[in-house]
């Protein structure tokens, strides 16, 4: 899919196109190598800023093949404006000796490359950013250039591209669809960062409640979902009985409040104060992108409201 959005990028430029293969590997595998070899001439890894200069902008329309930098050294609002800049189809500034801003559709495509395991830091950003693990296997082609392997590289590297060529031209989409979707997400979730936050809502999704749970208090639900994480039965045991729940079953439904005050002890008081906002945006960034929930209307303690309910 990459290599055919990086030869549909040539021959329609501007056409959209978000995925970035991203190289995991040791040092010294040959990686950047790697990239480099598609294109020399139109390859670059000095792109520092992600779009903040016009300088930015100039070489992307000068090269083909751009190599991302670092993406665990990145910033939670670096990877945001990362994202957009990579989605972008077209970028307007004003270029050497022109006294005008004009649109410069984008003819170039993103690569990147890692010594880290876990780099991924934004959940939203993971559709755009494939991992492939290197050194797995023992390598059946050449990537470093000298004298005597640079005919072989290019006559390998042609052939591919003469292949990916033919695929385009017979309407190879460039779209990454369900099915590879599915197939990346164990390897994008693997490269996430550790997220303590994510970890503590799924502990409490995967938890399993009381039969009256939707009727119970936001405290009681509190008291019950802090005793199964602290493994503490005695207490579990006597809560169930108390709450009268019988057979314990799995959460079906959720909202972003209730996250908010039985996992994170933050009272209704100081949510309207406006003190959490920001935990609540994250908790519902996390709950939109978490597998097996839908966001959808639901009724907890008697009272309608936006949530999540379990597929």
């Amino acid at each position: 899919k990459w290599l055919a959005g990086a030869v549909k990028r040539v021959y329609q430029p501007g056409c959209k196109f978000e995925i970035v293969p991203i190289l995991e590997g040791k040092q010294g595998l040959g990686k950047s190598t790697a990239a480099r070899n598609l294109f020399p001439e139109k390859f670059s890894d000095s792109l520092k800023s992600m779009g903040k200069t016009d300088e930015d902008y100039k070489k992307l329309q000068g090269n083909w093949i751009m190599e991302l930098g670092e993406l665990s050294a990145m910033k939670k609002t670096e990877i945001e404006s990362a994202k957009s800049f990579i989605s972008a189809q077209s970028d307007s500034y004003r270029g050497s000796y022109s006294h005008y801003v004009y649109p410069h559709l984008r003819k170039c495509v993103f690569i990147g490359s890692t010594n880290q395991q876990d780099y991924l830091k934004d959940a939203t950003g993971e559709r755009r950013f494939f991992p492939i693990r290197c050194g797995v296997t023992k390598p059946t082609k050449i990537v470093w250039r000298n004298e005597e392997s640079v005919p072989k590289i290019n006559h390998d590297i042609h052939q591919v591209l003469a292949e990916v060529k033919t695929w385009v031209d017979a309407g190879e989409s460039v779209f990454a669809d369900d099915k590879l979707m599915q197939l990346a997400k164990p390897y994008q979730q693997e490269a996430e960062t550790v997220d303590p936050m994510k970890e503590a809502i799924e502990d409490f999704l995967n938890m399993k409640v009381p039969s009256n749970w939707e009727k119970l208090s936001l405290s009681l639900k509190a008291s019950f979902f802090h005793t199964h994480i602290d493994h503490n039965g005695e207490v579990a045991t006597w809560l169930q009985q108390h709450l009268d729940a019988g057979e314990l079953q799995p959460l079906k439904q959720t909202t972003t409040r209730e996250i908010m005050e039985v996992v994170f002890d933050k009272s209704v008081d100081r949510y309207l104060m406006g003190r959490t906002g920001s935990e609540a945006k994250r908790i519902k960034l996390i709950m939109d992108n978490m597998d097996g929930w839908d966001r959808e209307r639901v009724r907890i303690n008697g009272q309608r409201s936006r949530g999540y309910v379990r597929k």
